[in-house]
């Protein structure tokens, strides 16, 4: 076959589309880490080893497609049949290599969290080894579960036999497998954040961003049905079928990336999402206050009117609020409001009310302590 038709010209534009996205995030992640936090470390070698593999699943796909995949097979199979069935082999043998890459990649930023706690590092390596050899198992299973072994991508071989419910229930259990370990790593950081010292905007910043592993875990779920759909398809669709099983292996590829390279990327738009928080705080705060002083006063002024009011007499009144210090003092019978807001310029970060106190940075070390090297 020449030409590409069927269901492949929507398999090659929805494969496409997640690589340009993996490619967007290599370089935005590599701009936070080399230009901003100038630190460079295990999890981005294997972030950006997933992204050169996925391209190369890519390329064998496209190429695959002009020999037959996502088409349905009306004659005997041939010899384009069989290369485009070893490059989906060889796609798929990526993939498996793909999902340890970045498994790996998460669990060592998680790491940087956990610090010295000999609990939690247990639970994050322990997982992810598990995963790790049952998909290598079903990667053995692809390529020698078949007798001849160049039988599992020339099916014109005659006496050839494969052992399918082996590949069926290894590759089942290397998929449940994964989906575990992505449900974990998506729950497990709203925990970990639980008890660090970080402003708590940043800790449901970093939350919501691991959180995209549900998305994955969905994917996850929606590619074992696809598997099920291809182990009961007839020869004639297997080309056909196998398309869904080859976007949904990118799509949870693409969405374990985003994960981890949306998190990593933190510092990219950290302050732009800090104005943006701030200014919604100051138009409802500034709405409140209005509603609650009839006389029009609002910041400043109201608060120098309610310490005003508590000065009666030539008495002093200190009001003090998360991380801010407000005084009066009368001299001469002028009121002096003196207000003090704490700034901690090493960290770069400023103590926000109803915020714990921080000094760390999620990404990197930056020589300020030992809570700010975990992260």
């Amino acid at each position: 076959m020449d030409r590409i038709a069927g269901k492949a010209p929507m398999m090659l534009a929805v494969l496409w589309t997640f690589q340009a996205v993996a490619f967007a995030l290599v370089g935005l992640r590599l701009y936070a880490r080399l230009v901003v936090v100038q630190t460079y470390g295990w999890d981005d070698h294997c972030f950006n080893g997933a992204v050169i593999l996925l391209f190369v699943y890519n390329v064998l796909i496209s190429v695959a497609a002009t020999l037959g995949i996502g088409q349905l097979q009306t004659g005997p199979f041939t010899s384009d049949d069989s290369r485009a069935l070893l490059l989906v082999n060889i796609a798929q043998s990526l993939i498996d290599a793909m999902a340890i890459l970045v498994k790996v990649s998460i669990a060592l930023f998680l790491l940087r969290i956990v610090a010295s706690n000999r609990a939690h590092k247990i639970i994050i390596i322990v997982p992810a080894a598990i995963m790790s050899i049952i998909v290598a198992i079903a990667l053995l299973c692809l390529w020698f579960s078949c007798t001849p072994i160049s039988y599992s991508w020339d099916l014109s071989i005659p006496n050839g036999q494969c052992n399918g419910d082996e590949q069926f229930v290894v590759a089942l259990l290397g998929g449940l497998s994964i989906i575990l370990v992505e449900v974990l790593y998506a729950s497990f950081p709203w925990y970990l954040v639980r008890k660090l010292q970080m402003p708590r905007r940043e800790k449901i910043l970093v939350g919501s961003c691991m959180s995209f592993g549900y998305l994955s875990a969905l994917c996850s779920v929606y590619r074992l049905l696809a598997l099920l759909d291809l182990a009961y398809s007839s020869n004639q669709n297997y080309f056909y079928t196998i398309v869904d099983l080859l976007i949904w292996h990118s799509a949870d590829i693409t969405t374990q990336l985003v994960s981890i390279g949306v998190t990593v990327c933190r510092p990219l738009y950290k302050d732009w999402l800090n104005n943006v928080v701030d200014q919604i705080e100051s138009v409802t705060n500034h709405s409140s206050r209005s509603k609650s002083n009839p006389s029009g006063f609002s910041g400043a002024g109201a608060g120098f009117s309610v310490i005003a009011l508590q000065t009666i007499g030539g008495s002093t009144a200190n009001h003090k609020k998360a991380g801010r210090s407000a005084g009066a003092d009368v001299e001469d019978g002028v009121v002096t409001v003196q207000r003090s807001w704490r700034v901690e310029s090493n960290a770069r970060s400023v103590v926000f009310p109803g915020d714990d106190e921080s000094e760390e940075h999620i990404l990197g070390n930056s020589g300020r302590g030992e809570a700010d090297n975990r992260i």
